[in-house]
């Protein structure tokens, strides 16, 4: 296995390694001295170039195929172009169609979708936008209506007016009196609390009764988080098919993987999550999202925020050979718009 030579490159290096991955992308072909020697604008000679392409090849920057072959950049070199060398578009024309969105006045869900295939449509690239979950609820009240002999009825309120009903099958016959009791009991315990925080604090509690009772509060509890753990996040995927016109993902069986992977959706709600820890765009090249997956592609995302302050993200899959100087700031203002547009529906 080739050593890496961890070292920065030189500003001649530097300024060669921009002009082979901006013609790389441009291109998508391995790219020759030749042409650097052009696309560089510096007065170097064809060995000089030679010497410093082999210096970026030491250092993980650059790959050639074959000996006599020309360059094309490497998952590191990507990254340090991104971290170092782009010049990020600040050009706001190509976002006309979102504002064309937001004039539209549309639901919460509509706009967003439709920001979803704006960005796929603008970048040509798959775009994903996660939906929130919910604003968690609050535990109102709780009500039992004896069935049958082994089954209750439980209602449960929630503080936004919803209401959800359960049938419980129990392993005792209860009385109008311990259903009422029960009730009673969780009630006083809970009225005005998370649904998330309900189940940890009273399971102990309930444990060390061990009456007949408290396995019917215990199974009330489960209903209450199994309330919390539905709200799962939604994802919206757009313009998967533009995947299909990127050479380097054209393999059937990459994009029949990959088409698995935005159908299961759950890969991407933990990719997507990544980005909430942390505000701005985030961009993992290659190996870096940790999926196997998208080991040949690039993920650009960022966070955006709903009225009431609910995250969630928003982003593109695309080939790593993508122009990151567009792609990056189109997913950035597309997040800023979501945000204000949400923010200003409410």
């Amino acid at each position: 296995m080739t050593s890496i030579k961890e070292t920065t490159p030189s500003v001649r290096a530097q300024r060669l390694l921009k002009a082979l991955i901006e013609r790389y992308i441009d291109e998508g072909i391995p790219v020759a001295s030749k042409a650097l020697a052009i696309d560089s604008g510096m007065d170097l000679s064809p060995a000089t170039i030679r010497n410093i392409l082999a210096d970026l090849e030491e250092q993980g920057l650059i790959s050639s195929i074959h000996t006599s072959s020309g360059r094309v950049p490497t998952d590191r070199g990507y990254r340090f172009f991104v971290d170092a060398l782009v010049n990020f578009d600040a050009s706001i024309k190509s976002f006309e169609s979102l504002s064309d969105i937001e004039n539209s006045r549309q639901s919460k869900q509509g706009l967003i979708k439709s920001a979803s295939d704006a960005l796929s449509g603008i970048t040509k690239l798959a775009s994903l936008i996660s939906i929130p979950k919910q604003k968690q609820s609050y535990f109102t009240k709780i009500e039992f209506l004896r069935l049958s002999t082994d089954r209750v009825l439980a209602v449960l309120i929630l503080d936004n007016y919803e209401v959800q009903n359960r049938v419980l099958f129990v392993n005792k016959e209860f009385s109008t009196e311990e259903l009422s009791l029960c009730a009673s009991y969780l009630n006083e315990r809970l009225s005005g609390r998370l649904l998330s925080e309900i189940r940890k604090d009273l399971f102990s509690d309930l444990t060390s009764m061990r009456t007949s009772i408290s396995e019917l509060m215990m199974k009330a509890l489960q209903i209450t988080e199994d309330s919390h753990d539905n709200k799962d996040t939604e994802i919206l995927i757009s313009g998967e098919t533009n995947l299909m016109d990127i050479k380097e993902l054209a393999d059937v069986q990459k994009l029949k993987q990959m088409f698995e992977a935005f159908s299961q959706k759950r890969d991407l709600i933990h990719l997507l999550d990544k980005t909430i820890a942390s505000p701005g765009v985030k961009i993992y090249i290659g190996k870096e999202s940790g999926y196997e997956i998208f080991d040949e592609c690039s993920v650009v995302t960022a966070p955006y925020k709903t009225a009431d302050d609910s995250i969630g993200v928003l982003g593109v899959v695309g080939p790593t050979r993508m122009p990151y100087d567009k792609v990056v700031p189109i997913v950035d203002l597309t997040a800023k718009f979501i945000s204000s547009a949400l923010k200003s529906d409410n």
